[in-house]
């Protein structure tokens, strides 16, 4: 039934300090994961759905707005907004252990990948200095690329490393989908350890285009400083991962 879509505990939910389009878009894209409403279902109208979330109906809009375009629903002219064919992602990571990117997809059963890649060898900055402990204008291979999930993006990366550890430092290396964990432990100097803030950010107009979400769209940034086995930072990464598909978890002790 279309009033089980909105659940007994969303008048508790919505008080939480989220704003109320995202938790609208959150809990839409619960009741398609849990067969609530079906690929190929039409939605109900706006002022039905509203008046279900007690929203404003240019809160629901926004909600909307933000599963069309991460392609959970679809408009059809004429006719009305339904729930797409494709299969919805759902990352759920601690952030206990150090994992590659590429084996946190595969391990939840989707296919890894990479788009938009672009590589450079820049001059290390004062911040970035102070970071990686090395001397301004160090060379520092600056690899950004947009990683997927059967072909969706779901996080943007940005990751600094001394290409001193990678045996070159004139010009970089043929953008691929390198995995940089496997490389610097190929020449010697293999992640141990990472120091690791978690941010929420709000999408500017790159990463909204990057990572396909709406402007201001709120975005979880891990700033992640690695260490080798002398504890020495050998990778600094900022990684833009989009919020409505990716959730991290801590196990804490008593």
């Amino acid at each position: 039934m279309m009033s089980d879509i909105v659940p007994l505990e969303w008048t508790m939910q919505r008080r939480r300090e989220k704003p109320l389009p995202y938790l609208v878009a959150q809990y839409l894209r619960e009741a398609v994961r849990q067969g609530k409403l079906r690929p190929g279902q039409r939605l109900p109208g706006e002022y039905q759905l509203a008046e279900q979330f007690n929203v404003s109906r240019a809160t629901l809009r926004a909600a909307i707005q933000m599963l069309l375009a991460h392609g959970v629903l679809e408009r059809r002219h004429g006719v009305g907004t339904f729930v797409t064919d494709s299969s919805l992602l759902s990352i759920e990571e601690g952030l206990e252990s150090l994992v590659s990117t590429t084996e946190i997809i595969r391990q939840h059963g989707y296919e890894p990948g990479t788009s938009q890649i672009r590589s450079e060898i820049i001059p290390a900055s004062s911040q970035l200095s102070e970071i990686l402990k090395v001397p301004t204008e160090t060379p520092l291979l600056h690899l950004s690329r947009t990683r997927t999930a059967n072909q969706k993006p779901v996080i943007q990366s940005e990751e600094y490393l001394p290409t001193s550890f990678l045996n070159f430092e004139t010009s970089p290396p043929r953008p691929g989908d390198w995995s940089l964990y496997e490389l610097l432990k190929s020449t010697g100097a293999p992640v141990v350890s990472a120091v690791c803030k978690v941010t929420a950010v709000a999408a500017d107009g790159n990463l909204s285009q990057e990572l396909k979400v709406p402007l201001h769209y709120p975005l979880l940034l891990l700033r992640q400083i690695h260490y080798s086995a002398e504890h020495v930072p050998v990778l600094y990464c900022e990684n833009y991962h989009n919020s409505s598909m990716i959730e991290f978890q801590v196990l804490r002790h008593s």
